[in-house]
């Protein structure tokens, strides 16, 4: 399963303290991160330095496969806003898309909330 996480998934892990869940779930196969430069622009313009710091470490340490979204939209994305380029990204490269954002969830059918995530995938209640 390809999936991509939106910042406040990642949030979400670290609240829920699942990164060796998520590590061990990537390493067995089961899952593929899928990450654009949005994600880490929206982690770098958290003003809280240990929030961000906390947040970066756990985007670098999950990996993935990095898509640069004009590589993948056919559509210039110059004006398109953060939310509609993980939507329009994860469309084309993604099985799920896991955010909070209730905005972004009702821009793709992908969406799943962490919570949903934690208990199909990680099979375990959230």
């Amino acid at each position: 399963m390809r999936v991509m996480f939106d910042t406040n998934a990642y949030d979400a892990i670290l609240t829920a303290g699942d990164e060796e869940r998520i590590a061990a779930t990537i390493a067995a196969g089961a899952v593929t991160l899928v990450t654009t430069p949005v994600q880490e622009d929206e982690i770098r313009q958290i003003r809280n330095r240990a929030r961000r710091e906390a947040l970066l470490g756990l985007l670098r340490r999950l990996g993935g496969t990095r898509v640069d979204p004009a590589t993948v939209i056919a559509d210039d994305i110059t004006y398109m806003s953060r939310d509609e380029i993980l939507a329009r990204v994860a469309q084309a490269c993604c099985d799920r898309l896991v955010t909070g954002d209730r905005a972004l969830a009702a821009a793709t059918p992908l969406a799943a909330s962490y919570a949903d995530f934690a208990r199909d995938v990680l099979k375990r209640d959230a």
